[in-house]
């Protein structure tokens, strides 16, 4: 299951960056925030944010942010696409197909 949410990431992460990263964040913290995305151990995938400080570093979820579930039914896939960017159902296919996420 990992291989699925790795693929799904490598095709939607700068899509994930673009709608989701924190405006309010990126003004507080400029430069010392930086973002990931990342799948859990229940298959989510998730934005994440990380504050570097000169005491360390501390990571926060983007609460914003929708959680992806990539292993999920086909047509609730491709709801999640098209309800979390601007993508219809076809654009949305298609990319999941490129990605090789649907069966």
């Amino acid at each position: 299951m990992k291989d699925i949410c790795d693929k799904f990431i490598k095709e939607f992460e700068n899509d994930i960056l673009a709608a989701y990263r924190s405006r309010l964040l990126d003004n507080t913290f400029g430069d010392a925030v930086t973002y990931h995305v990342g799948s859990d151990d229940s298959h989510f995938v998730r934005l994440h944010a990380v504050v570097q400080s000169t005491d360390g570093a501390e990571e926060f979820q983007i609460v914003g942010a929708p959680d992806f579930f990539p292993i999920a039914e086909e047509d609730d896939l491709v709801s999640q696409i098209t309800g979390a960017f601007e993508l219809d159902e076809d654009e949305a296919r298609a990319r999941l197909t490129r990605a090789k996420l649907l069966r």
